[in-house]
């Protein structure tokens, strides 16, 4: 059993998803022309930038563009790290006729002279359902084309690359796939047609043969740049269990070596596949990440999965090296992340660097975004972590060493300068068997001295509010006798016999200049189908450092306020429709006479900017998947 507080600075939730690195790179010329959206390094910044002083290094293809998912910014750098020019999506998204276009991060496919490429499923306005189309931004000119659409029976596009100056679309047309290219820029006039090796993909039978993803495969979109770097492709024979090397020539050279259908293909090129295989009963071949040689035609172990192994990832396969980030679990609620680089000719292993959640985050960026966001530029590692108050693209050396700020921030944190966050973790084990009984995990939210003349006040009550119950709980779990008894139940049902509690710190904020308000989010699981989620609201006014209640806000007594929340409860169900109700109930007088019964000052309330909200959580006004109810009490007037 191990307890542990440590302090981090807290930060408010953030939502990031994966980086995608692709090609293009515009002139001086053009880069002085661009609109507001496009933000140039002038030369007085790049000469005073912390790395000016170093050489650039030379730019390997397709490796100069940063995107940061979630936080509509994308920003291309030089093979230095040095930020050429950045692209605000929130901005382009004002641009004139894009209104019936989702711009956004993750149809991100590449940027090429100021044009950004974007790929993505949307509901058109000259149809009646959903469709697929590729089609670019002129940043310089704000318009918008179309490249490529699904239009016409039978035709469904599946991805969009960037490749050389050039975009590619993989289509299937009557069953069969086809590669289109399309050369140029709108500005100065389209080429479309097949690519060079359109006529080996059209010999495949979309029902004889699954292409892998080659985006997943190689970090390579384009069948063209598989073809062309790698020299060949991977596809599925008739039964849809061997894999097969196909070439350009359109001859199929089974992989024997390769098991059946029961592996992930994480990457390959010219000299190697890597991937993940998961054991099947009677195989001899142990889980874990391979590497086939295909020089030799040798299969190579590089690392073993173990039963209890905690999150395992192939990164990518730079250089002839296989990166891969393992996540050490051993601390509930709170990982860290090791990138180590494994080279799969020697099998050496190189632990390059660590990175750990930082609490108050949540589970959307754990360890910076290690896990999802790592690029590798002319042979430096990238990668999102928390920097000072932001979260920051960082680079560190080949060989892991450094960890520098390339200037690039992804998103601010302002709560950052507000306070820290204490964590504690805890848990019981069975004395018998081993099995977890109990665990859990609770932050704790602690402002800042400058912040409030009153701080150490509000922190002793932040800590109550934050601690109290999962210490007690803990306490409580600790006296209870265990016998083995049950052993045999916990070895075959862990998960239901393993109660779990987590508490978070959500948003931390200053709200009108007076209050501190910080957000806790919760979640209980005793076994059963799911959970049950909780959140909650702590508003403390900074001048006298008391927590504020609905009582600080509400004139009338309890009874007025339990009237006031039986009819604005009925007034929001009665605010939507029949089949879209959150409610259990749909009758007025029910619910008015529910509402009553439950509700007085010691409600959950939620002070927020426009007013005063109830909160209902899942089971009490509606089913599970209803979630939290909020109803508007009060508006913002009761703040004046």
């Amino acid at each position: 059993m191990k307890k542990k507080c440590v302090i981090y600075p807290v930060i408010a939730t953030i939502t990031l998803a994966a980086a995608t690195v692709l090609s293009g790179c515009g002139s001086k010329e053009e880069e002085q022309a661009a609109p507001p959206a496009v933000k140039e390094e002038t030369a007085k910044e790049t000469e005073t930038a912390p790395q000016a002083q170093e050489p650039a290094k030379e730019i390997e293809p397709g490796d100069h563009v940063l995107l940061s998912p979630g936080a509509d910014i994308v920003y291309i750098v030089d093979g230095s790290g040095r930020k050429i020019r950045e692209y605000d999506l929130e901005e382009i998204r004002k641009y004139p006729n894009l209104e019936s276009f989702y711009v956004n991060s993750y149809s991100f496919v590449g940027e090429k002279d100021g044009v950004l490429i974007f790929y993505e499923s949307n509901q058109y306005p000259w149809r009646d359902e959903y469709g697929c189309e590729v089609y670019a931004v002129d940043t310089k000119e704000q318009t918008v084309t179309i490249l490529d659409s699904d239009e016409g029976e039978g035709i469904d596009i599946n991805r969009a690359s960037l490749y050389k100056d050039a975009v590619y679309t993989l289509r299937t047309e009557g069953g069969s796939y086809h590669e289109n290219m399309i050369e140029g820029t709108p500005a100065s006039g389209l080429k479309v047609g097949r690519s060079p090796y359109d006529k080996v993909l059209s010999k495949i039978s979309r029902d004889q043969y699954d292409l892998i993803m080659s985006e997943f495969a190689y970090e390579r979109g384009s069948v063209t740049q598989s073809f062309t770097e790698a020299g060949y492709l991977l596809v599925f024979d008739q039964s849809g269990e061997q894999y097969l090397k196909l070439t350009s020539d359109g001859k199929m050279t089974p992989l024997s070596s390769m098991p059946k259908r029961n592996e992930v293909v994480c990457h390959y090129d010219a000299y190697g596949i890597v991937y993940e295989h998961y054991q099947a009963e009677g195989e001899p071949d142990a889980s874990g990440i391979y590497y086939l040689d295909l020089q030799t035609d040798q299969k190579k172990k590089l690392l073993e999965y173990a039963a209890d192994q905690a999150y395992t990832n192939v990164l990518t396969y730079h250089g002839g090296l296989v990166y891969v980030v393992q996540e050490d679990q051993s601390e509930y609620g709170h990982s860290g992340y090791l990138v180590v680089a494994i080279d799969p000719q020697t099998g050496t292993r190189t632990d390059l660097f660590t990175e750990e959640d930082t609490p108050g985050i949540g589970y959307e960026v754990r360890g910076g975004d290690v896990r999802n966001g790592l690029r590798i530029i002319s042979g430096d590692l990238y990668y999102p972590a928390i920097v000072g108050s932001d979260l920051k693209w960082v680079r560190v050396g080949e060989n892991g060493e450094g960890r520098e700020d390339i200037g690039c921030p992804i998103q601010e944190l302002p709560s950052l300068k507000l306070g820290q966050i204490t964590y504690e973790s805890d848990e019981i084990k069975c004395p018998y068997c081993g099995t977890t009984l109990y665990r859990f995990y609770a932050e704790c939210f602690r402002v800042n001295d400058d912040v409030s003349p009153e701080s150490a006040k509000i922190n002793a009550d932040l800590k109550d509010a934050f601690l109290k119950f999962p210490e007690q709980d803990l306490e409580y779990q600790k006296t209870l006798e265990r016998d083995d008894s049950e052993c045999e139940e916990h070895k075959e049902y862990p998960d239901q016999y393993g109660e779990t509690y987590e508490s978070r710190v959500g948003e931390v904020k200053i709200m009108r200049d007076r209050y501190l308000v910080v957000y806790e989010s919760s979640y209980w699981y005793g076994g059963g189908a799911h959970g049950q989620p909780g959140f909650g609201q702590f508003m403390y006014d900074l001048n006298t450092g008391r927590r504020m209640t609905i009582q600080d806000f509400f004139d009338g007594s309890e009874e007025d306020f339990k009237k006031l929340c039986a009819e604005k409860t009925v007034e929001n169900m009665q605010s939507y429709g029949a089949e879209e109700s959150p409610y259990f109930e749909t009758d007025p007088d029910i619910v008015y006479q529910s509402a009553y019964e439950q509700n007085g000052f010691l409600s959950q309330v939620d002070f927020m900017e426009d007013g005063v909200y109830l909160v209902y959580p899942p089971y009490e006004m509606g089913p599970f998947a209803s979630g939290f109810i909020e109803v508007k009490l009060l508006d913002d007037s009761v703040y004046d």
